[in-house]
């Protein structure tokens, strides 16, 4: 192993002294997996190292001309700093010696951060925006990439299964897409190595990524997280015996409640009446589709529907096979289904639309010949039919003794027809094997402490942050989790003036031409706006401009990476730039535009803009738009503007509401219409503003 060179005294388990009446045992010195081959260490600040070894062991870390000793304490921990260096391209050994010696090769030092959230983090450069332009310019072996596995726990975790992943042509497209723009921008300024701690998840919350400590000190958290770490302490209380009595229970009381279903969307449904599941019924009537392919994709009156739907297939049984034990494999099926072989109920699943379906047929009714397979497939909301994958569709022989069973492929062609509506509840899915509480991806701390603590304290220069979709629906909460997340990861990384960049959610949805306000995206964006107004060295990238209406995850990661880099570097690296920070309103006075309404004045405002840079513009060339003004009554109207004779500001009134009180801009989930940039071209962030 390049990482560990043992004594061969050290690869012997401990060996009991009878002579003696005493024991030998010793753990390596050790390191976690974030100080791995081709490593990229922080430059111009003091760098922790540290790991594990026996209790009291002298440890010796070396590296670039320095050495620092530390001694194990009575846990097996310890830790040195190493002194600020420059930045270095030359790659070098860092060593690590106790008992044992841990040789980490190819180490360089440079900038460091951490590219944290959820998909749109994670999304890698091969499913984004033009992958062959990003790897033939990826040439770049001083960008280095850790990314951490999803891993969960309910405990702070001390090491991790990851390696240090070094840029080229043919790894690039694994990286994620963001930060390698953002890395590569950073270095065509900076002309360092660049290290990338790749920490995200798709579809998780904020909450999981910060700290029980932090949590835990919260009025909003505190409650939840003390209940959920009372949860934690009962789990581990329990015996093994409990735990099994507590799944039984829940496998028992499922399988009730799924027969009682079943039994509901059977007997409101014309297929048991009309002899649907019988070998002999006259199916030439229905339709044909060919398997696997969800509703939406089959016909006509499927999309939307929740209910059931029968599906038919005949097949020709080998005479080999009579008699003989046969398996009915369907794939994945969403959400719940009934089969039957040959007129005999063979099994039924419920609620568990990514569970792969495999079904035993008894010999006793394997007869050669003509045989009928049926399946009803119930959904109970959402898509609905068969996911596949096709290649596991098919039914064939039980035989353990031979590689590859015979088998008779049932993807393709089947008769299908619609049957009744769903009827009552959605049903419960069903139960998993009893886990510890704590540990689903959702739940408090859960991924801080199993994705963040084993890269802590790295050291780091700052991190960015692409998350909040996930969150969306409680904006309010989220006001206060984006400052305590960023604050929680400053001490945990013991960096109390962190540097931390916040992705704005892009635009999604439909644009909405009759509702010039909405309050479900734009409100989290005003969370993260608002985070980084309030807390130093915290910066905002607005990305309104390069969403996709229809995909949650737009493929331009490339100018994200950009809008980042540039505020990295202006903000701390000393890189003066005008690119760098998008256009602010920060206040609005009332004012009589150049308008009337006949005899009647119609009130407006001018609205006050920081970075502008060189002065406002608009992306079109038109005149400034996605405006809307509230009267006294409460309801909001799009609005006329134009921008003041200062550049710098923008009058906005509106003749239906000749006494307004209020005003937004881009106050929509998919702020089509907002087109104000400043001089360097990044949209203007949104607003909602009381003037009165």
């Amino acid at each position: 192993m390049s990482r560990h060179l043992r004594h061969p005294a050290f690869l012997l388990l401990a060996v009991a002294l009878f002579s003696t009446g005493s024991s030998a045992a010793r753990a390596d010195v050790s390191l976690p997996a974030v100080f791995g081959d081709h490593m990229v260490l922080q430059r111009d600040e003091a760098v922790p190292v540290w790991g594990t070894a026996d209790p009291g062991e002298e440890v010796t870390v070396l590296f670039a001309g320095q050495a620092r000793q530390a001694t194990a304490d009575s846990d097996g921990r310890w830790r040195v700093d190493l002194d600020p260096m420059p930045a270095s391209k030359v790659s070098r050994p860092l060593v690590v010696r106790g008992d044992n010696e841990i040789l980490v090769k190819d180490v360089l030092v440079g900038e460091v951060w951490i590219c944290g959230g959820q998909s749109n983090m994670e999304w890698t450069v091969d499913a984004s925006s033009d992958p062959p332009r990003e790897k033939a310019t990826a040439d770049r072996p001083t960008i280095r990439l850790i990314k951490a596995p999803h891993v969960t726990a309910n405990r702070p975790q001390d090491d991790i299964d990851a390696s240090w992943t070094v840029c080229s042509p043919a790894t690039v497209g694994g990286f994620t897409a963001v930060g390698y723009a953002f890395a590569r921008h950073l270095q065509d300024e900076l002309d360092v190595p660049i290290g990338l701690l790749s920490l995200n998840w798709g579809g998780t919350r904020i909450e999981p990524w910060i700290s029980i400590e932090s949590l835990s000190k919260a009025d909003l958290s505190s409650e939840n997280m003390k209940r959920q770490l009372g949860m934690v302490e009962r789990f581990e209380s329990m015996s093994e015996g409990e735990r099994f009595d507590r799944e039984e229970k829940a496998r028992l009381e499922h399988a009730r409640s799924s027969v009682s279903y079943i039994d509901r969307q059977l007997g409101a449904d014309p297929g048991v009446p009309g002899g649907w599941l019988k070998p002999g019924f006259d199916d030439s009537d229905w339709a044909t589709v060919a398997l696997p392919k969800l509703w939406k994709d089959t016909g006509e009156g499927l999309q939307g529907f929740d209910g059931t739907v029968w599906y038919r297939r005949t097949i020709e049984v080998p005479e080999d096979w009579a008699g003989r034990n046969l398996m009915l494999e369907l794939g994945a099926i969403d959400d719940s289904d009934i089969v039957w072989f040959d007129g005999v109920r063979i099994g039924s699943t419920v609620e568990a639309h990514a569970a792969q379906r495999r079904y035993r047929i008894p010999g006793a009714i394997v007869k050669p010949g003509s045989r009928t397979i049926v399946v009803a497939c119930i959904d109970s909301g959402g898509a609905g039919g068969f996911n596949g994958p096709a290649n596991r569709l098919r039914i064939g022989v039980m035989d353990r003794r031979a590689a590859e069973p015979a088998s008779i492929p049932l993807a393709g062609s089947w008769r299908w027809s619609r049957g009744g509506d769903h009827k009552g509840a959605r049903p419960a899915p069903a139960p998993t094997r009893l886990v510890a509480p704590g540990t689903k991806p959702t739940d408090y701390a859960a991924l801080h402490n199993a994705m963040i603590r084993p890269f802590a304290p790295y050291g780091v220069r700052g991190a960015i942050w692409y998350q909040g979709e996930s969150n969306s629906g409680e904006p309010a909460r989220y006001h206060e989790f984006m400052p305590m997340l960023v604050d929680d990861w400053g001490e945990v990384f013991e960096r109390d003036d962190l540097p931390f960049g916040i992705v704005q959610l892009a635009a999604f949805r439909e644009f909405k031409p009759d509702l010039p306000v909405e309050d479900q995206w734009p409100l989290l964006r005003e969370a993260q706006s608002a985070t980084a107004v309030a807390m130093p060295n915290v910066g905002i990238v607005v990305t309104t401009d390069i969403g996709d209406a229809r995909d949650i995850h737009p493929r331009n990661k490339r100018e994200v990476g950009r809008r980042l880099a540039r505020w990295a570097l202006h903000d701390h690296y000393g890189r003066e730039n005008q690119d760098h920070a998008s256009p602010r309103i920060v206040a609005c006075e009332a004012v009589v535009p150049p308008r009337t309404d006949g005899d009647v004045a119609i009130e407006g405002f001018r609205i006050e803009v920081e970075n502008a840079m060189d002065g406002l513009r608009t992306r079109d060339g038109k005149a400034p738009d996605g405006f809307a003004v509230q009267g006294p009554s409460g309801k909001w109207h799009w609005a006329e503007a134009r921008f003041g004779e200062d550049g710098r500001s923008v009058i906005v009134w509106s003749d239906k509401v000749p006494d307004p009180v209020a005003v937004a801009y881009a106050w929509q989930n998919n702020p089509e219409r907002a087109n104000v940039t400043g001089s360097t071209g990044l949209p203007m962030d949104q607003i909602r503003l009381r003037c009165e």
